[in-house]
């Protein structure tokens, strides 16, 4: 209980209104949409599409299968969706299941950027308090989010950084981590007990 009452007092002190209302709000209006004048699966995010297709331009009405690679990415993501909160309704982990709803939201959404991730940042450490072995996964997790931010921006520009991370083989291999790092944390949540 006295974790609710820190989250929220944060919360209020940095965001005028109901900041958990305003958090969910954003994520559904701004975040899942995607810029209309950027109609692709992937906008330089390190996810699941990152990894199977790379960062390239490819608009997420491309057919596959006979659905658009859109449509694909939705049916992904609710599943995961589904599988988190019946998980939630049974156990009651908020922060847990917050962190892996923003997680597949970042990893199988269409049209997402690589700053969509930091939704989980406001809630991993406050798993981390119950289970502190994970902290490594969060120092990896931490770290490939660095690089996805810089990757693109490149700022400060480091010459040698930006060849070296332009190549699709690093692009493919920190998508590949954070797909795995999904993986490895869904598992642990849906054993976990509270």
């Amino acid at each position: 209980m006295g974790l609710l009452f820190l989250f929220w007092t944060l919360g209020f002190t940095f965001i005028d209104k109901s900041h958990i209302f305003w958090l969910t709000k954003t994520y559904l209006n701004k975040f899942l949409p995607g810029p209309a004048t950027l109609p692709f699966i992937n906008l330089n995010a390190f996810n699941f599409w990152g990894l199977i297709l790379g960062l390239e331009r490819i608009k997420d009405n491309t057919i596959f299968l006979g659905l658009s690679l859109s449509l694909w990415a939705w049916f992904f993501a609710i599943v995961f969706f589904l599988t988190i909160l019946v998980k939630f309704w049974r156990d009651g982990d908020i922060f847990f299941a917050s962190l892996m709803m923003f997680f597949a939201a970042f990893m199988f959404l269409p049209r997402v950027h690589e700053r969509y991730l930091y939704p989980i940042f406001v809630f991993f450490p406050l798993v981390l308090i119950k289970y502190p072995k994970l902290t490594k996964i969060f120092l990896a997790l931490s770290f490939t989010f660095l690089v996805n931010l810089y990757h693109w921006w490149w700022f400060p520009k480091i010459s040698f950084l930006v060849y070296l991370l332009d190549f699709e083989i690093f692009e493919r291999f920190f998508s590949f981590i954070n797909f795995a790092i999904f993986f490895y944390l869904f598992k642990i949540y849906l054993k976990a007990k509270v």
